[in-house]
């Protein structure tokens, strides 16, 4: 296979070196080489040049001396032309021996290059050199100004309002090492609630970053929840790419790679929170061009990929310094710049250096006691309380108030004396601040951990449905918990729990969230309703609730009555919306779980519908043909006149994409006998799909009643505007 490679890659730089042998005979013919094309030779050689001495290959050396004298050739050619006469260069007409779709150049113009083969336009600093050796020459040669840099960011990947505090230093050195570094791979690793994701954020939006990964920035947000296709399609669709849903994980990334390949320019791909091996693997086979950065909480993950990655790439990003938490912890309480420095500095020893608990505390602080002198013992007796109520030692809280009484010239004889402050449990300043909510915001919060944790969003209308609550209700109490950071804004009216808080939940009240949790999954159900197709319009736009929604058929799999459900709503418009991967994999188990049960062979018949409609879709019509079959007979069984006549027609479809005219018309019409005609709706698609047949075969005359009857039973039955409709038109 490395073989395989090498002389590909050989092939094409022999083609590049035969098409720069081309251009530069054409411009010695036009006596153009140093004032038009002739820089640009000089930078792509210069770019071929490079990629050869990377290969380290000895069969490259011949190819890399020719490349070289040519390059030096051109760029002699360009000292020539620093005093050539050659200040107006205006070919007007068409020129014997010219290539007519060159581009000339008038005194004062604007070089533009068409697309010549594989030339590549020039960068700003390999403009700037060839300038240096030209010196002031007045005939400008500016090539296409490079695409611009593409990027593909979740929406809900924004940046909080709080400044961040502390990570300075570590952000200059992640800069300096992605920039300019050796290592491709970079990871990040570190407790819970300690800042990663933060930090992944302030790199994507870094101006240094943006500026230097001209080609573009894309950004995964693995989680506990497994979306990576979600992810890796919307990279595709960003991208301008095709989105061909029959490839896998894998197969995507390696479409990405080649079009970053293409590309030639630096990349920078994050993929942050990572939970499992299986969802890193596939990005670390991105090209050389690619500058990766990994997020994640388990350093033994990172250990488990050696292979890829070095031990001086895995930098741990540790709780912050005390000086910076009693910072942080003074912005976020909204406390002046000075003053209160004995309690500041006792309460970030009893909080601990981790940001997101210290934010939650300071939002505490500023919403809560800052209008009373005594704030400070009244946090005290307040994380008390909290501690107390989830059974928690008590020893720091002891020696905090022991050291509050040491106060004056006393206390600066005793330091000595002085036991170390050990941090309270993160459960307690999340508690602390939860007990002070109202009860309507605090039932909010629990049933909002009904949806999947960060990095997935969501909406007031889902949130609304989840936690039973009114408009009103909900939309307070969610302007509430994001003011004290116990849920964060992911932009454009969406919100997200973190994965800390997501678990403090779960484990409070699993009962209330496991209730929110099969809320959810009845909302998706009922999204599948007409009734509720206004709200299923607007739901459908946002590329979390199809995550969330995959989450659910996920989660499925672990409860028939959970799974039986889904086959019946929510597999359909997955199917539609082209998650056909998950699908296929999903509904496979579902048959092993479901064969067992006598009561869901209604559901055993839809699986295999299903598997067959989705390999139909995915072109493979041997595997279609025989699920489809299974569910033919499984709907024989059980009388069901409805199913049959829908897996005959799946039937008559696969019959018509392999050719076999005569079986597909025999499925149309024995569909089409068993649909009673008060059924409206598909008996005119089944005589839609009869009349595509003919038509296809020629037989117009046949085609065009079948197209009138079904065109007027959808006019009489669903409107004139509605689509089907149209589809018959």
């Amino acid at each position: 296979a490395i073989a395989e490679e090498q002389g590909a890659q050989s092939d094409l730089l022999i083609d590049q070196y035969r098409l720069l042998q081309r251009l530069s005979a054409d411009m010695d013919r036009l006596q153009l080489a140093g004032g038009v094309l002739g820089p640009v030779v000089v930078a792509e050689a210069d770019r071929v040049i490079a990629a050869l001495t990377a290969h380290h290959d000895a069969r490259f050396d011949e190819l890399l001396t020719a490349i070289t004298a040519l390059r030096d050739a051109q760029r002699q050619s360009l000292i020539n032309f620093a005093g050539a006469q050659m200040r107006d260069v205006n070919f007007q007409g068409d020129v014997a021996g010219r290539d007519v779709n060159k581009p000339t150049l008038a005194a004062g113009s604007t070089f533009v290059q068409g697309s010549v083969g594989v030339m590549q336009s020039i960068h700003a600093h390999e403009q700037s050199s060839i300038g240096s050796i030209i010196g002031q020459q007045v005939v400008h040669h500016h090539a296409t100004p490079p695409p611009t840099p593409r990027y593909s960011i979740p929406p809900a990947f924004v940046r909080p309002a709080i400044a961040l505090v502390g990570r300075a230093p570590l952000l200059d050195d992640l800069r300096q090492r992605l920039c300019c570094g050796t290592l491709r791979h970079l990871a990040l690793y570190g407790k819970p609630g300690v800042g990663k994701s933060r930090m992944a954020l302030e790199l994507v939006a870094d101006p240094t970053l943006r500026d230097h990964f001209t080609g573009g920035i894309l950004v995964a947000r693995a989680g506990v929840t497994e979306n990576s296709e979600t992810t890796i399609r919307a990279w595709i669709d960003d991208l301008g790419l095709h989105d061909d849903p029959r490839r896998t994980v894998a197969e995507n990334l390696a479409y990405i790679s080649q079009y970053i390949r293409r590309d030639g320019r630096p990349w920078l791909v994050v993929v942050d929170d990572v939970w499992r091996d299986s969802q890193l693997r596939p990005f670390l086979s991105l090209p050389e061009e690619v500058r990766l950065l990994i997020t994640t909480r388990q350093r033994d993950l990172l250990l488990r990929l050696g292979d890829y990655l070095a031990p001086e790439a895995l930098l741990e990003l540790e709780t912050l310094a005390h000086p910076d938490a009693i910072a942080l912890l003074r912005a976020t309480a909204g406390l002046p710049p000075d003053g209160n420095e004995q309690e500041l500095d006792l309460l970030a020893q009893l909080v601990g250096g981790l940001p997101l608990i210290l934010t939650v505390m300071g939002n505490y602080l500023r919403l809560r006691l800052l209008d009373n002198p005594a704030w400070f013992s009244k946090a005290l007796v307040a994380l008390r309380a909290a501690a107390t109520r989830l059974n928690l030692p008590l020893v720091s809280l002891d020696l905090v108030e022991e050291q509050t009484k040491q106060r004056g010239w006393w206390a600066s004889l005793l330091p000595f004396k002085r036991k170390p402050i050990q941090p309270l449990s993160p459960k307690a300043i999340i508690e602390l601040s939860y007990a002070t909510l109202p009860q309507t915001a605090q039932h909010i919060l629990l049933s909002l951990a009904g949806f999947p944790p960060d990095p997935l969003s969501f909406d007031l209308a889902s949130a609304k449905i989840v936690t039973e609550r009114n408009e009103r209700e909900v939309a307070e109490a969610l302007l509430l918990l994001s003011q004290c950071s116990l849920l964060d804004g992911a932009g454009a009216g969406r919100w997200r729990m973190h994965q800390v808080l997501w678990d403090w939940a779960e484990n409070y009240d699993r009962r209330r969230v496991t209730a929110a949790q099969q809320r959810l999954r009845r909302w998706h159900s009922d999204l599948m309703n007409p009734q509720y197709q206004q709200e299923f319009t607007a739901w459908r736009s946002q590329r979390d609730n199809w995550a969330q929604m995959l989450a659910t058929w996920h989660d499925a799999q672990r409860d028939p009555d959970a799974l039986a459900l889904c086959i019946h709503t929510i597999v359909p418009a997955l199917i539609a919306q082209a998650y056909w991967n998950d699908l296929l994999a999903g509904l496979k188990q579902a048959l092993i779980t479901l064969n067992k049960m006598a009561s869901r062979q209604a559901e055993v018949a839809l699986a295999h519908y299903y598997l067959g409609l989705i390999h139909y879709e995915r072109a493979e019509y041997a595997a279609a043909e025989e699920q489809t079959s299974a569910a033919y007979a499984a709907f024989q069984a059980m009388h069901s006149q409805n199913g049959q006549s829908g897996a005959l027609s799946l039937l008559g479809m696969i019959h018509k994409a392999m050719g076999n005219y005569p079986a597909a018309q025999g499925c149309y019409e024995d569909a089409l006998a068993l649909i009673p005609q008060r059924d409206e709706q598909n008996y005119a698609a089944c005589l839609n799909n009869l009349a595509a047949l003919y038509e296809e075969q020629g037989n117009y005359a046949a085609a065009l009643p079948l197209y009138e009857r079904a065109l007027t039973i959808r006019e009489q039955v669903l409107g004139a505007e509605h689509p089907d409709t149209a589809t018959s038109l």
